[in-house]
């Protein structure tokens, strides 16, 4: 899963910059997002997308990343 994964961190990096037009909010979102971690929930998603063979689509990438999202927002 990992050129996957790569494909969601790029997502996460892009709209995690302009997310606001208050530039404190996009700071702290950056801040958040570029903490890094082990993304594990994404990794999951990912995984499961390969376990039921799901091929030649960007869902399952859009839903990690918004996987992803959720987690560090709460």
């Amino acid at each position: 899963v990992s050129l996957d994964l790569y494909e969601v961190n790029k997502i996460i990096t892009e709209l995690s910059t302009n997310i606001c037009s208050t530039k404190l909010i996009n700071i702290i979102s950056q801040h958040l997002t570029a903490s890094g971690g082990k993304r594990l929930r994404p990794i999951l998603t990912l995984a499961s997308a390969k376990l039921f063979d799901i091929k030649n689509s960007w869902n399952h990438i859009f839903l990690a990343a918004a996987v992803e999202f959720i987690h560090t927002a709460t």
